[in-house]
């Protein structure tokens, strides 16, 4: 098995700042099985978010990703679980 290389949008870049303690430890280790096997961290989305994965940072928020090329993962953004779907919609 090989690693990916992690991708960031400007979004995921500001909201991991302000992440603190215990959230900023979690973040870090799912993002290290999401790098390892990006398939198998997260489920993929259905419907209009088809092609996006998610995986949980923690029990209100997700982290959205997807893996646009072979070895490469884009982080799209870290949602409260309620208002992912309006706001991913939209973007994608």
């Amino acid at each position: 098995m090989y690693k990916h290389k992690l991708l960031f949008s400007k979004a995921f870049k500001r909201i991991t700042r302000k992440l603190e303690g215990k959230s900023k430890e979690i973040l870090m280790k799912r993002l290290e099985e999401i790098v390892n096997n990006p398939e198998r961290a997260g489920k993929e989305l259905k419907g209009p978010l088809k092609g996006i994965r998610a995986t949980r940072l923690n029990k209100h928020y997700r982290i959205f990703y997807k893996i646009p090329e072979k070895c490469q993962v884009y982080l799209i953004n870290i949602y409260l679980e309620k208002l992912l779907t309006k706001r991913i919609i939209r973007k994608y």
